[in-house]
C-alpha cells in the first residue's frame, strides 16, 4: 500500500502531510484548488481553509519580491472552538 501512496505523492495526485502528530495524512491534490490547514494543538483536529485574500497576499508579497511560485503550503497551529471553550484559561498569542 505504501508504494502505491508513494506513486501517487510522486505523480501529483496526492499530498502527503505531516502535522508533527508522528504519522502522516495524505490528501487528494485538486489542480487550481489552494487550500491551507489551521490544526488545533490540543485535540490534534485539522481543519482545511481556502480563502481567496490569502492566495491574493501570497501574489502581492512574491510579486515585490520578483519570485515566481509554483506552490505553497501553510500550517496555522492553535486552538479549535471546541478546545478554546473547553479550556476558558487558554489564551494563545500570535507571534
Amino acid at each position: 500500500m505504501y508504494r502505491t501512496l508513494d506513486l501517487l505523492v510522486s505523480s501529483g495526485l496526492v499530498a502527503e502531510r505531516d502535522f508533527g502528530e508522528g504519522f502522516r495524512r495524505y490528501e487528494p491534490v485538486a489542480p487550481g484548488q489552494a487550500h491551507e490547514h489551521c490544526i488545533c494543538s490540543a485535540c490534534g483536529r485539522v481543519m482545511e481553509l481556502s480563502n481567496d485574500r490569502l492566495e491574493r497576499v501570497i501574489a502581492l508579497v512574491a510579486e515585490e519580491v520578483e519570485f515566481r511560485p509554483h506552490h505553497h503550503h501553510l500550517e496555522v497551529f492553535g486552538l479549535c472552538r471546541d478546545c478554546q471553550q473547553s479550556n476558558p484559561l487558554a489564551r494563545t498569542t500570535v507571534t
